[in-house]
């Protein structure tokens, strides 16, 4: 076979490297003319097999690779082997791999010898990964499964049960559409304030559900509500309106305005509401507006005074661009017709 961990193709590959070896084994029977002989004696179950392939699972294939589980002759004994796979064909690891992935098979073997792995968190690709890590330990897993979450990890117990292919099976179905049915519904985990600062509704336990369904505020309820828990800002898209990004800017601190988006951390479901009036109202109102982008907030009340002092009806606010050398930009709002009124303003500067 040839070797994947070097340029030459004729080169057979080590055997040492191609397996990592278990505690598992059986031993082999000496048949002689003495007499009867024992059969070959077991330290493990198809069950320890199980839960060393579904532990060992996700650890290979962050890597890249697959792996068989087989009985290979050392010493005097038959001893259960991971055999590395990569594209079908049998992996020849480098030192450091082997030593790398031999201790993962060690732990394996000796700390969770009896736990099956059902849902790696870590690993997964479909929910946001602290959204899933709030949610596992609220998940309706029946207590005779002798359910078990260890760092992001959920193991079940199954060895006291002869069918328990079954009863993973089953767990594993019932589990993804627990996890679907509450990631599509807007769930989060939450306390009261939380709760009623975004108008959700207590579903079970801990777990609070959406009430709103306008898709203006986002697609993605559960995504959504986790980013708030956890205080990170939002981008919610609005039509490209100068005279919106004046008024909301004035019912939102610290406002990133840009291009038709704006970017701002919501403090409740209040301040959502106050957005999606601004942007239903259609002004008829005759009006000039305008915006001077400025390099400071010291350069920023500096001008908004002397633009009062020349028209003391101007409404006037300030909000942050993506503008590394003028990051604030200054709106004035005159409820008349002024011409030229940003030329205007900068001969003031």
């Amino acid at each position: 076979m040839k070797s994947n961990s070097c340029n030459n193709e004729n080169q057979i590959l080590d055997p040492r490297k191609t397996y990592l070896t278990t505690h598992y084994y059986k031993t082999i029977p000496v048949i002689d003319s003495s007499g009867p002989t024992f059969g070959a004696q077991y330290n493990y179950s198809n069950y320890d097999k199980f839960c060393l392939n579904t532990n060992l699972q996700p650890i290979f294939a962050s890597i890249g690779l697959t792996f068989d589980i087989n009985s290979i002759k050392i010493d005097d004994k038959m001893v259960l082997c991971v055999v590395p796979k990569q594209g079908g064909e049998t992996f020849a690891m480098t030192e450091k791999t082997q030593d790398t992935l031999q201790q993962e098979v060690n732990f394996v073997c000796d700390n969770l010898y009896h736990l099956c792995l059902l849902f790696d968190v870590l690993t997964d690709r479909i929910y946001p990964r602290g959204w899933l890590i709030s949610i596992f330990p609220h998940l309706q897993i029946s207590d005779s499964l002798n359910p078990t979450f260890i760092k992001g990890k959920l193991y079940l117990s199954l060895n006291e049960s002869t069918d328990y292919l079954s009863y993973y099976s089953d767990t594993v179905d019932n589990l993804m559409i627990q996890i679907s049915q509450l990631y599509k519904t807007g769930d989060v985990i939450c306390d009261d304030k939380f709760a009623k600062d975004w108008n959700l509704d207590l579903y079970r336990d801990d777990i609070y559900i959406a009430k709103w369904i306008d898709t203006r505020i986002t697609m993605d309820k559960s995504q959504f509500l986790f980013n708030m828990l956890s205080g990170f800002p939002i981008t919610m898209n609005i039509p490209d309106n100068s005279l919106y990004y004046h008024y909301i800017s004035k019912k939102i601190q610290s406002l990133l305005v840009e291009s038709g988006k704006i970017q701002f951390i919501p403090k409740s479901m209040e301040e959502i509401n106050k957005i999606l009036e601004i942007i239903s109202i259609e002004s008829e109102s005759i009006y000039t507006i305008t915006q001077i982008l400025l390099p400071s907030q010291e350069i920023y009340i500096e001008m908004r005074d002397k633009i009062l002092r020349k028209w003391k009806s101007a409404d006037i606010t300030g909000y942050g661009v993506p503008d590394p050398h003028r990051p604030i930009a200054l709106s004035v709002l005159i409820l008349d017709q002024v011409d030229d009124l940003k030329l205007k303003i900068n001969k003031l500067i």
